[in-house]
């Protein structure tokens, strides 16, 4: 039977401790580089623990969906020791970087050891590392400052039977300031991985699929995998879990993870796991929990994890057993500089769709893993869960609290215990449905207090990025933004040449004004810096183009079904044709400026016209009548006006010469050309093939050239490439090309 630690209940949820700690890699001949005045200490003092280990659980042998054999996915891998320990046990030394102090902490039989302080009062300067024997990995350097609250600051397992606690305080050639209190140790009797080489890989005997698929080899979840950690309650056990995001998108760090990861003391009648409710000394536990972010394989299929940052320090927030979840608020929450995102979450109750939806989990206590799910249902059994089977990949012990994500990378479920590990991977397990924790675990008052939302997208803080146009015309007002109103935060913009702040200083959006007399490049940058977290400034660079060109005003016009490119009158020609008695109507096309203003200039009958937006409508009603009109439109570089004459002609009859349909035009990334056939001209369809395309830019130059077989009757093309501006397209039928006018607008 597994030791259960009592934690003293006196101690309240107000007080939980905070904690952010880096782990990194090193080696006994480099270490001296991380931690000061390493190499002049020679002596270290032993404080020794007696340890008899547990003895692992052996689950027993699954059968599919039969509740009797369900599995819980928590790994149970460490006792909670109690323990005195305080500067007494240590020694000092004398150093060229300060005071140093140092404790050895040895438990035999031990696997790994995590620590925690019930005192951490460190000096002011005073840095703490902690490193195991083997001088492979370090944690460090801790401050006081780190910290808003220093009671139950709690460390995640170090591999190894034995840690040092090194304590410097630079300058200090007087008394040690510095005091440390441990009252609990974790003892780890089962393999926590931790950066550096990894540990055992995951196998499956006779898997029908791959059950160790690792994130890192799946670049498009990494942004959600940023949202993950692995979890340690505080009591001996390792779960996963995910960080929410909220309606005020403020970055407030809640948590979803399973129930049952907090659910250990046993019931009345014994058994496993707990009494399905969560006690005083469970709910105090929290104190000592820690998240780890970021922890996985430096690259695809490598055989080294990277180094990690992790949290300590949780209060309870909402729980419900019926659903087995549980949201807790991380009580130090991570820096913008942190590397961490909020997840989306959805409680609408539709099924996720096959193969899109995935967990992200740490089974094992091992390094990050992606399992893609299949076959999600409500369970038979319990309309509170889903219940899903896995396309890639399964989950295993360590699995526990991970989210169910849907399609659109929202948590809809977090999993509860099932019947698949690395030897049953056709095996499918239940999720507690994130529908039903809604009411069962209270998260509507934490999560979306005010619109009490049906769903919400995710929060990604990292990378940093700033939204906006890539470039500037002078005197033209742009807006670049972040995500704003982050908890903690100050938001701090500068701009680069010739481009000057107009509002919006201190915030998440600002308003920027192009204000240069020449083309250059330039740029637009924030600075957020936070008041919490351990990295707690992030920085963005937006790179622009500066134009001085006064407005760019082109486009087309349509009449008769078909569109043409504006011709610019000079005064005296050349006239756009017009169908008699048809309707012109203009689709316009303005760059570095909001409006144009149209105005009739001359025409030789009456002729009907109205402006909409920047376009015009009109009719010419007798042949050879004329009309012309003006566009005009400004900025801060000046007025471009362009004149644009109609003459009204007898267009004729159907006949059967080629056209085409292109849309959509104007167009951004992909158009669609088919062909325009009038219902006499079906038998002619070698009139409409589509042989070639053709895109010229306005000075001529050919930008794209598509070829097609025979009696080909449709052709899309990709434009992304393709900038701003008037093209035209010549479309090739075997016989002619057929010229079609193309406006891009990105």
């Amino acid at each position: 039977m597994k030791n259960i630690f009592t934690a003293s209940l006196f101690m309240t949820l107000s007080i939980l401790s905070k904690s952010q700690t880096i782990t990194q890699t090193t080696t006994a001949a480099t270490i001296g580089t991380i931690v000061p005045g390493y190499s002049q200490v020679s002596t270290y003092n032993t404080k020794t623990i007696s340890y008899t280990p547990s003895t692992p659980d052996i689950p027993t042998t699954p059968v599919d969906d039969d509740t009797t054999t369900e599995d819980i996915k928590k790994w149970d891998y460490a006792n909670p020791l109690s323990v005195n320990i305080n500067m007494n046990d240590g020694n000092t030394t004398n150093t060229s970087a300060g005071k140093v102090w140092t404790l050895r902490i040895s438990i035999p039989n031990a696997l790994n050891i995590g620590v925690t302080f019930q005192q951490f009062d460190l000096s002011a300067t005073a840095e703490m590392y902690i490193f195991n024997e083997a001088r492979t990995v370090v944690k460090g350097s801790l401050k006081k400052n780190y910290f808003s609250n220093t009671v139950g600051i709690t460390t995640a397992p170090m591999k190894g039977n034995s840690i040092i606690i090194y304590i410097v305080e630079p300058n200090n050639t007087g008394a040690l300031q510095s005091i440390i209190a441990i009252q609990k140790v974790m003892a780890g009797y089962q393999n926590i991985d931790e950066v550096g080489s990894t540990g055992s890989i995951l196998k499956a005997e006779g898997a029908s699929v791959n059950c160790d698929p690792l994130i890192i080899c799946s670049p498009d979840k990494l942004s959600t995998a940023r949202t993950v950690a692995k979890f340690y309650p505080g009591n001996g056990f390792q779960c996963s879990g995910t960080l929410l995001n909220t309606e005020a998108n403020n970055g407030r760090a809640f948590f979803l993870t399973a129930f049952h990861c907090l659910d250990i003391n046993p019931g009345l009648f014994g058994g496993h796991p707990g009494n399905n409710v969560l006690d005083a000394d469970e709910i105090v536990a929290l104190q000592n929990s820690v998240f780890q972010f970021q922890f996985w394989r430096s690259e695809c299929n490598g055989t080294v994890n990277n180094s990690f940052i992790e949290f300590s320090g949780a209060a309870l927030r909402g729980n419900a057993f019926g659903s087995d979840a549980v949201l807790l608020e991380l009580l130090n929450p991570p820096g913008i500089g942190d590397g961490v995102n909020y997840a989306g979450w959805s409680r609408v109750t539709t099924e996720p769709s096959d193969n899109s939806s995935f967990i992200i989990h740490h089974p094992q206590g091992q390094d990050m893993r992606l399992t893609k799910t299949r076959d999600v249902k409500s369970f038979g059994g319990n309309g509170n869960f889903w219940s899903a089977h896995y396309s890639s990949g399964t989950v295993d012990k360590g699995s526990s609290g991970s989210a169910l994500f849907n399609e659109n990378k929202q948590v809809v479920g977090q999993l509860r215990s099932g019947w698949s590990n690395c030897n049953y991977t056709d095996y499918g397990d239940r999720y507690g449905k994130f529908s039903e924790s809604w009411t069962f675990a209270g998260l509507q008052p934490w999560l979306s207090p005010n619109q009490n939302l049906q769903s919400i997208y995710s929060l990604d803080l990292f990378p940093l990025t700033i939204q906006g146009p890539s470039g500037i015309y002078c005197g033209g007002n742009v807006q670049f933004s972040v995500p704003g109103g982050l908890l903690g935060c100050t938001y701090f913009w500068t701009v680069g040449t010739n481009l000057q702040i107009v509002s919006g200083q201190g915030t998440g959006t600002v308003t920027v004004k192009g204000v240069q007399t020449t083309n250059i490049s330039s740029s637009v940058q924030v600075q957020i810096t936070d008041t919490k977290g351990r990295n707690r400034t992030a920085t963005a660079v937006k790179n622009l183009s500066l134009s001085v060109s006064k407005p760019f005003i082109g486009g087309t016009y349509t009449n008769n079904a078909s569109e043409y490119p504006l011709a610019i009158f000079n005064g005296s020609g050349p006239y756009n044709n017009a169908c008699t008695q048809n309707m012109v109507y203009t689709k316009m096309q303005l760059t570095g400026a909001s409006s144009i203003t149209w105005s009739k200039i001359s025409s030789s009958t009456v002729v009907n016209w109205t402006q909409q937006l920047n376009d015009i409508n009109f009719y010419l009603f007798s042949i050879n009548s004329t009309a012309v009109f003006q566009a005009s439109a400004s900025n801060g570089c000046g007025t471009t006006s362009y004149q644009f004459a109609w003459k009204d002609v007898d267009c004729g009859g159907t006949t059967c010469g080629a056209n085409y349909v292109v849309s959509p035009n104007p167009a951004i990334n992909n158009i669609n050309i088919v062909p325009d056939i009038p219902l006499p001209c079906k038998g002619s369809l070698e009139n409409f093939q589509i042989l070639e395309v053709r895109i010229y830019d306005p000075q001529g130059n050919l930008k794209i050239d598509e070829k097609y077989p025979p009696l080909n009757m449709q052709a899309q093309i990709n434009i992304s490439t393709l900038k701003t501006g008037l093209y035209m397209m010549n479309i090739f039928n075997g016989k002619v090309y057929v010229k079609k006018p193309l406006v891009v607008g990105k």
